[in-house]
This record gives structure tokens, C-alpha cells and sequence, in this order.
């Protein structure tokens, strides 16, 4: 059976960084909001105060002082069971905008699809690894997942059959399954669906990615001194050094562009509690910018790899993860209200809308697929500082 996951039901955004410190021009002046940044103030605190315990040799819970009570989603990484995930957008029902009009149902269409297929995904590392759960559990949970938060009746009629499809899968074991029972053709399937009804924002892919490209080197470049700086302060100070530096920005575009080429430098290996916790605290301003899909999906990532695990038998809490998912969607939406032909933002909303979940079978040879996701959002973190190339041999 093919394992390998489609990764996203529309053009995934390309890494992208926001303006700060210096103009970012004319031809990208009108994608950024230009709002306050967001206030730091209480993760700077918190590594004086892991710092000052580290020199006295006493005890300090910096996981629970940076994370709070998110840590308590930890246990809650088996059988999906409820459409919690949904979106109610009553405003943009009959919208003009076709992205707006279209958002409700592209995104609860995704996050159905995709919390079917992790209970299956749950329910096959149970049959043919360690036993998890019972597969009468996974299934009694998919069943639970109604397809009523699926306006269009085409579209909730085609994900009705994939459920009931993998269902049908699921009650018999893996070993008597035949050639025919593909489950991926079932997912593939009703993503193909989905995605024919999506609303398509650019016209030639070619050269929405080359905008993409160029907005995203440009404005890379808006921090590159900061960042530098960053690399050639001493390993003792130099974490110090950016928090700081975060916390000093003017705008939530200047916080968005450090964080970025800071999270991406090989320095900051060994940062990730901190780049969660700044993450977690970015997102939760409900403020925008074009890399907040980069932004959640570092966060997300790395939060299963810290505190979660990535074994396949790790619990990954793709409920907790999707509440983050929908605010970050309907900040997005918020943007696009604003700025009706803003292709940046329907990007960025369409990459967090049709963005699989964290599933344990996937692209990895070994481990659940939030470490495919780090090589995948970190490339900098793998590249050989001096050759510019990858470690590989």
C-alpha cells in the first residue's frame, strides 16, 4: 500500500519573511499591515529567570513556565472523535469574494478528510506495529465525525463514501486485505474533489511562485544584520541576545522576519523551546503577516518533536494542533476581508487550510512525520556552513 501522504491541496506557500528594519519597496509594500509588535517581555523574563536558577543550581520548570497549561494536550494524541475542528462563516456566506465565499467549506472539507485518515492512519500503526488502540475504538471515533459540517452536497456526499469507505477498511485486520483495498486512492480521491471546488487565486503558477520567490528574498533580507549579529555573538549570550532583539522590533512584520531567519540558522539548534514559546505567543496576537503559515507550521513541528515525541508511537495531538491551525486561518481571512485581491493571503490561508495533519506513517523512513516537517520548514539547519551544502555524502 502507498504510504505516502499528499502534503497540501493547494500551492504550498514558499518560505516567506516580512518587512522591518528597512524598506521592503513599492512592489510589496501594500502585503504587510504594519502593526505594533507583539510584546516579549515575558519570555525575556523567563530566561533571566532559568538563567539566574541555572547559576544558583536550583530547580526550574522552564518547559511549564514557557508553555502553561498547552502542555496539558500532551495525553490527547489517539482517536479523533468530533468535528471540533469546524469553521462556522455565516458572513461570507454569498460573499463576492470567491476565496471568502469558498472558506468554510475548503477548510472544514480539509479538516475532515484529514481527521478521517489520522484514525486510520492510528488504527494501521496499531495493526501492523505496536497496538495503540482497539480498532473498534478508531472506528466507533470516525464515526463520530460527521460530514454535516460539509455544506455542499456534492462535496458532503464524497466524504460521507470516504468515510464509510475506510471504515469498511478498518474492520477487517490489514493481513486479509486484498489488491483492491487501497486506501490511498480513497484519500486521493476526495482531495480531488476538494480541490476542483477550491478557488484558484493565481493564474499562472509559474509566476505566482517567482513572486512568491521574490518577496521572500527580499524581505529575508530585511534582518540579515540582526541575524548576523546573532551568529557572531558568543553560544553563552547569543540566545539572550535574541530575545531581546525580538522583543525590540517596531512592527509585527520586523518580529516575523528575525524569528524566521533565526529559527532557519544551524545556531539555533538548540533554541526550540524558546522558538516555540515565541511562535505560540506570535500566533496568539491574532495579527497577520504573509509567513504566518511558515510560522504555525514551525510551531507545530517542533512543539510534537520537544515535548510530544517523534516515535510513531508518540502522542500527537492533532486536536490541540488544529484549534491553532483555525486561528491562524481565520486571521488569514481577516486579511483577505480587508484586501479582497491580496493573492499573499489567500495563500497563506490556503496552505493552512489543506495542510495534512501530523500523521505516524508518512514520508520518514523512521519516526512520525514531524521530523519530514522540520527538514522541510529548517532547511538551514541541515545545510554544511562551510560548503553550503547539505551533510549528506
Amino acid at each position: 500500500m502507498n504510504k505516502t501522504l499528499i502534503k497540501c491541496l493547494v500551492l504550498a506557500c514558499l518560505p516567506l519573511v516580512v518587512s522591518c528594519a528597512k524598506p521592503v519597496g513599492d512592489k510589496f509594500a501594500d502585503s504587510f499591515e504594519n502593526q505594533d509588535a507583539v510584546d516579549l517581555s515575558e519570555v525575556v523574563d523567563i530566561y533571566e529567570a532559568y538563567s539566574k536558577a541555572e547559576k544558583e543550581g536550583s530547580e526550574y520548570d522552564l518547559s511549564k513556565a514557557l508553555e502553561g497549561s498547552r502542555l496539558d494536550c500532551i495525553n490527547n494524541g489517539l482517536v479523533l472523535s468530533d468535528t471540533a475542528f469546524a469553521v462556522q462563516l455565516p458572513q461570507y456566506a454569498g460573499c463576492k469574494q470567491p476565496f471568502l465565499a469558498d472558506a468554510q467549506d475548503f477548510y472544514n472539507s480539509c479538516r475532515f478528510t484529514f481527521d478521517i485518515w489520522s484514525n486510520f492512519d492510528l488504527w494501521l500503526r496499531s495493526s501492523t506495529g505496536s497496538e495503540l488502540v482497539e480498532s473498534a475504538d478508531v472506528i466507533e471515533g470516525t464515526r463520530k465525525i460527521s460530514e454535516n459540517c460539509i455544506s455542499d452536497k456534492k462535496l458532503r456526499v464524497a466524504a460521507n463514501n470516504y468515510k464509510d469507505s475506510l471504515m469498511l477498511l478498518m474492520s477487517k485486520p490489514y493481513e486479509e486485505w486484498c489488491e483492491n483495498d487501497n486506501s490511498m486512492d480513497l484519500l486521493l480521491r476526495l482531495s480531488g474533489i476538494i480541490e476542483k471546488q477550491t478557488y484558484k487565486y493565481y493564474s499562472r503558477q509559474e509566476d505566482f511562485v517567482d513572486s512568491l520567490t521574490d518577496l521572500g528574498n527580499e524581505l529575508r533580507n530585511a534582518t540579515k544584520a540582526q541575524l548576523e549579529t546573532y551568529q557572531h555573538t558568543d553560544s553563552l549570550n547569543r540566545l539572550r541576545y535574541m530575545l531581546g532583539a525580538l522583543n525590540e522590533c517596531s512592527t509585527f512584520d520586523e518580529q516575523c522576519s528575525l524569528f524566521l531567519n533565526w529559527i532557519d540558522s544551524k545556531e539555533a539548534e538548540m533554541d526550540d523551546e524558546w522558538i516555540i514559546a515565541v511562535a505560540g505567543r506570535l500566533i496568539d496576537s491574532g495579527k497577520y503577516n504573509p509567513c504566518l503559515n511558515d510560522i504555525w507550521l514551525v510551531w507545530r513541528c517542533l512543539f510534537q518533536i520537544q515535548y510530544c515525541g517523534i516515535s510513531r508511537d508518540s502522542s500527537i495531538p492533532n486536536g490541540f494542533y488544529n484549534d491553532i491551525r483555525k486561528k491562524c486561518y481565520l486571521t488569514c481571512l481577516k486579511r483577505i476581508e480587508s484586501h479582497p485581491d491580496d493573492v499573499f493571503a489567500m495563500n497563506c490561508a490556503a496552505f493552512i487550510g489543506g495542510r495534512t495533519n501530523i500523521n505516524r506513517i508518512g514520508q520518514a523512513l523512521f519516526g512520525n512525520e514531524a521530523l519530514t516537517e522540520m527538514a522541510e520548514c529548517l532547511p538551514g539547519r541541515f545545510v554544511d556552513g562551510e560548503s553550503g551544502e547539505d551533510g549528506s555524502e
